[in-house]
């Protein structure tokens, strides 16, 4: 086959089992990826290990894929996965443990524990790109999906009225969303799924 340029052609291709349509997704996604697994790991080996796997599953199961959209759904939420099955097959290192452990409730479970790490490092993806942010619609955002406060305590904090808050908000996440399109998919992705996960 030679080289095609168009996405859904590749995905066609990649459907039918074209390896150099798989070698071309491969060329355009597995960086992001890796990214991704390597934010929330924090070790490229093993972020590396479960991107490479990823991929391999997603050839595995190329005749489910019609669009280079449902092609990256896959690869973010399979890595997902993967990353914090990693997490619970560690049991914790002893240096977590001691780090972690002790200031949880008594009630409070592993799972809890993982997912709230997979969290902090969607905070600290988000805290990036929001420094690129003007002051005052940087401050609202913050507020609002870093430290958890309501329209009210911002408006409150800020000295204004809820209204404006709104409108700066309105205003950052218009903002936001145009860097994030400038950046991969995945790693884009995962910052509004923490967003709206925020807003509910």
């Amino acid at each position: 086959m030679c080289e095609i340029m168009d996405p859904q052609q590749i995905v066609t291709a990649f459907q039918q089992g074209d390896r150099e349509a798989f070698q071309q997704l491969h060329k355009m996604l597995f960086a992001e990826l890796f990214r991704f697994c390597n934010n929330l790991l924090g070790d490229e080996q093993e972020a590396e290990d479960i991107a490479s796997d990823t991929m391999f599953k997603l050839y595995q199961k190329r005749k489910d894929f019609s669009s280079l959209a449902t092609v990256r759904g896959f690869l973010y939420v399979t890595a997902r996965n993967s990353c914090m099955s990693h997490f619970r097959k560690l049991k914790r290192t002893r240096a977590l443990k001691m780090k972690l452990l002790p200031t949880l409730p008594a009630e409070q479970t592993t799972d809890d524990i993982l997912d709230g790490l997979y969290f902090e490092t969607l905070r600290a993806m988000l805290k990036n790109y929001l420094k690129q942010l003007p002051e005052k619609q940087q401050q609202v955002l913050d507020l609002l999906y870093i430290k958890d406060h309501s329209l009210q305590e911002v408006a409150d904090k800020m000295a204004t009225k809820v209204p404006t808050i709104k409108q700066l908000r309105h205003r950052g996440l218009q903002r936001l969303r145009e860097l994030l399109q400038s950046q991969s998919f995945i790693e884009g992705l995962t910052v509004i799924t923490y967003i709206i996960s925020s807003l509910s």
